[in-house]
């Protein structure tokens, strides 16, 4: 039993994973169409040549250094240069980055508290409305989880199951190295906090 079973009808995936979070293959291969995505476009636009040694040569890849994020631009560049072995760059796993992590590597002295004010009044000082604003998305949401007809209205709540469109949401100045949360009750699960940081791979040419 995982932390969701309570809000789906059917048993949770176990993805195929050393660790929580860690990049799945599926995962890995669509970075690596998006990455083929990106040499088209490359391409069409004068920056890369058609010999992928060079192209990879005279690219710089750098990751955050958590597992999933280094295989995402190992994946990325898979795409971007076939048949080249890309270096990917990043920190040694027991450094906090300062370039994707700047709150929790203490740069400067951010206000959270002021930082989650922001946020809530760019809201309407009200983070319910947002269930409203995608009401449409949540229902779909609800629908697959339930497994239920998309069109059911109202959707029916299976028993001892909590639906997603009544979780309260809430904002709140983060702790650590995070600068505000956002938060609703799927906080049984770490990885259900989201927070104003992305660990994206940066790529300059």
């Amino acid at each position: 039993m995982t932390p969701y079973t309570q809000y789906a009808v059917d048993p949770w995936p176990t993805w195929p994973t050393a660790q929580p979070g860690d990049l799945t293959l599926h995962g890995k291969l669509l970075m690596t169409l998006l990455g083929e995505y990106y040499q088209a476009y490359f391409k069409k636009e004068g920056l890369f040549t058609n010999e992928n040694a060079e192209n990879g040569s005279h690219t710089y890849i750098y990751a955050d250094n958590s597992e999933r994020t280094i295989e995402s631009a190992g994946g990325l560049a898979a795409g971007l240069f076939p048949s080249y072995q890309a270096c990917i760059h990043h920190l040694p796993d027991c450094q906090t980055d300062p370039l994707f992590h700047p709150v929790k590597a203490d740069l400067g002295n951010p206000d959270h508290v002021k930082s989650a004010a922001v946020l809530a009044s760019a809201i309407g000082s009200n983070p319910s409305a947002l269930r409203a604003a995608y009401h449409g998305q949540l229902s779909l949401l609800q629908a697959v989880l339930f497994d239920q007809p998309v069109d059911t209205a109202p959707l029916k709540v299976a028993p001892l199951k909590t639906s997603v469109q009544n979780l309260p949401i809430s904002i709140t100045p983060g702790l650590g190295g995070e600068l505000v949360n956002s938060t609703d009750q799927l906080v049984s699960h770490p990885r259900s906090q989201k927070s104003l940081c992305w660990s994206t791979p940066r790529i300059s040419r």
